[in-house]
């Protein structure tokens, strides 16, 4: 259970952090700088999701942690040198379905699935799933911005 979990988590960032492949810090910020800070900022982020999935797969559960919570004091500071009024709710909404998505990664690695009914085990799987959507679509609007 977790390591499939994790996988889909896994996936989910990776899948984001991937594509994050986007076209930069003062009061004047244009959608390119401001975007060229989220592109440049996401190369640690890819690192990390990359050894993201190499713990999901040997199920190493405290690599995990260490890793979701890596990226998300990247993603943080990522934000803070963010100012551009278009790319800052953007880039926030981003993290905001990050956090989301590792919200329910933890809520799934605390259900034992020795002793978990399969309507908890269901509940979890669709929370998780609506997590990634949401990632997913905050992705997609945060390259839209960053591409036109």
């Amino acid at each position: 259970m977790r390591i499939r979990s994790s996988k889909l988590m896994l996936t989910a960032v990776g899948t984001a952090v991937l594509t994050l492949g986007l076209a930069g810090c003062s009061a004047g910020q244009s959608v390119a700088d401001a975007c060229k800070l989220v592109t440049d900022g996401t190369a640690e982020v890819q690192t990390t999701a990359n050894e993201l999935m190499t713990g999901a797969t040997s199920g190493d559960t405290a690599a995990i942690e260490e890793g979701i919570a890596t990226i998300s004091a990247k993603l943080d500071e990522i934000g803070g040198t963010i100012t551009n009024d278009e790319v800052k709710p953007v880039f926030d909404d981003f993290s905001t379905a990050y956090a989301g998505l590792t919200d329910q990664i933890t809520a799934i690695s605390e259900i034992d699935p020795a002793t978990a009914d399969a309507e908890t085990v269901q509940g979890a799987l669709d929370d998780m799933e609506t997590a990634t959507t949401a990632l997913t679509d905050a992705q997609a609007e945060l390259t839209t911005v960053c591409t036109a």
